[in-house]
């Protein structure tokens, strides 16, 4: 029984600092709604609603590859954006979820800007929704 509730207090503690914010590679703060919106909230004066329950997932439409500088054209690795995707299919209030550092997490969260979606759905009507993007660079 001991064993059992420690185990799920680690988890716990593990999961809640998992969520709480920080600085990645110059980004300010992570945004954690990618993981943590589980009821509709008001973000930049939209309502922004967790996919699931009737509310269909944001889809890409049209994306770019990342402009990587020479000088950077040897790094490789995957950063991870999270943001909104805004009624209009457009990316609002994107943050790095899992940096790379090297100036790629700037050219990552560039890159997304410019990508549009088909913006989630519900009750047949385009609503704010939460999407994580993995940008690849390199091979």
């Amino acid at each position: 029984m001991q064993r059992t509730y420690l185990v799920l207090s680690i988890l716990l503690t593990v999961v809640q600092l998992s969520a709480q914010t920080h600085r990645a590679a110059g980004v300010e703060g992570r945004n954690p709604l990618c993981a943590n919106l589980v009821g509709p909230k008001k973000i930049g004066g939209e309502m922004v609603y967790p996919v699931g329950n009737g509310v269909s997932a944001p889809s890409l439409v049209k994306g770019t590859k990342p402009i990587v500088p020479p000088d950077k054209a040897s790094l490789k690795g995957t950063a991870i954006v999270c943001g909104i995707v805004a009624r209009d299919g457009w990316i609002h209030n994107a943050g790095i979820d899992r940096a790379l550092g090297n100036g790629l997490d700037q050219i990552a969260l560039e890159t997304v800007k410019q990508w549009e979606f088909r913006p989630a759905v519900r009750d047949g009507d385009p609503v704010a929704a939460p999407i994580s993007l993995q940008v690849k660079f390199g091979n």
